[in-house]
């Protein structure tokens, strides 16, 4: 990680919201996780649904405003390591 290398990193398999940085890098995470309350009852017209993070936001955009362009070894020309010889 680095933002010189990565600026964004997204990732799931987590039930509650993360939005951190690591070393120039921001971490975000936005699960819905379960549905709940989708249960069969005749007595109950329309079930009552949630989620199990109360935190997630259908809505998220994260932007990047820009990107490196890679060169396509896995380094752009900003972030090249410099051979001395």
């Amino acid at each position: 990680m680095g933002a010189e290398r990565v600026q964004l990193w997204i990732h799931g398999h987590t039930h509650s919201s993360f939005d951190y940085t690591v070393a120039g890098t921001r971490v975000v995470c936005n699960p819905r996780g379960y549905a709940r309350g989708l249960g069969s009852n005749p007595e109950q017209a329309r079930p009552t649904l949630s989620f199990e993070n109360p935190e997630f936001q259908p809505a998220l955009v994260v932007e990047i405003t820009s990107a490196p362009t890679c060169d396509g070894d896995g380094y752009s020309s900003t972030n090249r390591p410099q051979v001395q010889g």
